[in-house]
């Protein structure tokens, strides 16, 4: 996908896994490979960084690029807590450089399409989007094994709440129930939420309990009609399919709207694959010193909707946004997600 970008040029790679850092290399036409984080940022002509370093790490790094300048486009969770969420936007402020979370989806061409007929009023009113996320629990079972995963509910949720606040604007109150394991949601199976926003409400399942092929869907219905979203066998990220997009507004025979494809895949990747797009946008604010549109202030406010589904679970109540300053704790979800 980097080899595809314009403008962009790979200057060096870091992983503490220097095999798997080396046989990137290959692909990306040999640039240097390090396994310090100190030495690539003193060391590598750097404008900007991809950053997908594991959770209880990414944030620290993430920091020091910033704080050297360096714009950062970050996987998400950017990090632990709001509390380090912060530290990081300081950072970006002290820096002068751009932090842009990762989230994709915004670029899927399907999920446009619920933010513009939302935009237009053509589903009408009282809104509400169910989102089910769901996967075989075998696969689960085994990546649970990895230290390095942070579990479904921080993952996953992550992304659907986002996408529930690019469609119905800002989060007003939250309700979950995480599943736990042992006092703790590292290896949460199951989670369930209801958020209130300011533009209507979404509802969100999280599961890898399933016994029954992997789902991705997502419904939006008001008044007027309704639009589906669905991933056939797998989900946005993995899947070759096309989303498929149905829509029902009141009085009318179902529409599909599925996005055709382009007939040669290089084509079709470079001109609408979200993370195609995603690394365009990025490039084109550092760049040229624009708003890329997803800031890490979205970052911040999707986490903060995940320590209050903590604290709503915890205290089986409805928790309202924003959080007090005392909130979780400083630790947020320190605890959760460190690596044992």
């Amino acid at each position: 996908m980097l080899r595809l970008v314009d403008g962009l040029e790979v200057a060096a790679l870091m992983d503490v896994d220097t095999t798997a850092a080396r046989a990137w290399a290959r692909v990306l036409g040999g640039p240097p490979v390090l396994w310090e984080f100190d030495r690539l940022l003193r060391e590598a002509p750097l404008d900007a960084l991809l950053i997908t370093s594991p959770l209880a790490v990414r944030w620290e790094q993430a920091c020091a690029a910033l704080e050297a300048g360096v714009h950062v486009l970050c996987e998400v969770p950017l990090a632990r807590s709001v509390a380090e969420c912060d530290q990081l936007l300081a950072a970006a402020t002290r820096g002068r450089a751009l932090l842009m979370p990762a989230f994709a989806r915004r670029f899927e061409r399907a999920f446009g399409c619920v933010r513009e007929s939302v935009a237009v009023g053509e589903l009408g009113e009282r809104l509400q989007a169910r989102c089910d996320w769901s996967f075989y629990s075998p696969w689960g079972e085994r990546r649970v094994a990895l230290r390095t995963w942070q579990g479904v509910f921080r993952e996953h949720a992550h992304q659907t709440v986002d996408l529930c606040r690019w469609w119905l604007d800002e989060v007003e109150t939250v309700s979950a129930d995480v599943d736990e394991m042992d006092g703790a949601l590292r290896a949460a199976d199951q989670a369930n939420l209801i958020l209130t926003h300011s533009g209507g409400i979404s509802v969100h399942h999280i599961s890898r309990t399933t016994r029954r092929s992997p789902v991705e869907q997502y419904i939006l219905e008001g008044t007027g009609g309704s639009l589906h979203l669905s991933f056939g066998t797998g989900w946005s990220h993995d899947s070759s399919e096309p989303c498929r997009v149905t829509r029902q507004l009141h009085g009318e025979e179902p529409e599909d709207l599925t996005p055709a494809s382009l007939p040669r895949l290089e084509e079709e990747i470079r001109r609408h694959h979200p993370y195609k797009l995603l690394l365009d946008r990025f490039v084109a604010a550092a760049r040229d010193n624009e708003a890329p549109g997803i800031t890490g202030t979205d970052g911040r406010k999707a986490l903060e909707v995940l320590e209050a589904a903590r604290m709503s679970t915890v205290e089986r109540a409805k928790i309202a946004l924003p959080l007090s300053p005392t909130g979780i704790g400083p630790r947020g979800f320190r605890d959760v997600y460190e690596p044992v």
